[in-house]
């Protein structure tokens, strides 16, 4: 179990790596059934919707973290405190 969350963060990381490397160095494929030599060049505007897509699912999980947590933890975590108990 521990192991597993140990190493998701460098799995994903992998994973992003790879996608950068085949998909946007080496460029991509036509995906509307032309030649499989012509390549799609890499483009800035490609690596900024990556950059948005990643700034979305950090915010998403940056609001669920900080405002949303109650839903996430434990019951008796919620129970109010009685000062006079």
């Amino acid at each position: 179990f521990f192991v597993l969350h140990f190493t998701f963060p460098f799995i994903a990381l992998c994973i992003v790596f790879i996608h950068i490397f085949f998909l946007h160095l080496q460029g991509s494929t036509n995906p509307l059934g032309y030649d499989t030599a012509l390549k799609i060049p890499f483009y800035p505007n490609l690596l900024s919707l990556d950059i948005k897509g990643f700034n979305n699912v950090l915010v998403l999980f940056l609001a669920q973290s900080l405002f949303g947590i109650l839903p996430l933890s434990h019951p008796d975590n919620a129970i109010t405190v009685d000062r006079y108990a």
